[in-house]
């Protein structure tokens, strides 16, 4: 599965030449219009809700925030039986869930993922993945 495009690499230390494996996940189909609702206002967002999400042998690991981690068990669990999907874009700010909004120039079907593969993790538990993936 070729996603390079979709992963924006971060080096955390110079000296080293491993990068995480971050990109942004979309569960469920994207907006007729490209933009996401706003669930408080009803209004438009400035692009697409999605994720931040990190691959680590096999699964993809959704990074969520201390207080919103149950919220996005919640969230994953509702999603069983959609469409998972990587977006590469700008990301255009923050939703009202606390989700990046990306305005999404590119759409890359995860036909090989379902819900069941997909896992969310305590942001700052991400070096512990990272030590795992190198």
């Amino acid at each position: 599965m070729l996603l390079s495009r979709f992963f924006h690499p971060v080096v955390r230390n110079p000296s080293r030449a491993a990068a995480d494996k971050r990109f942004f996940l979309r569960l469920g189909p994207l907006p007729p219009e490209g933009r996401s609702q706003n669930r408080i206002n009803g209004g438009l967002e400035a692009g697409v809700s999605c994720y931040e999400a990190v691959l680590c042998h096999g699964t993809i690991y959704i990074m969520a925030d201390e207080l919103r981690l149950e919220a996005t068990r919640v969230k994953l669990a509702h999603a069983r039986g959609k469409d998972v999907s990587a977006l590469a874009g700008k990301r255009r700010g923050t939703g009202s869930d606390g989700e990046p909004v990306v305005k999404v120039e590119a759409v890359k079907p995860l036909r090989g993922f379902s819900v069941g593969r997909i896992r969310v993790a305590r942001r700052r538990g991400l070096r512990r993945l990272r030590a795992h993936m190198h």
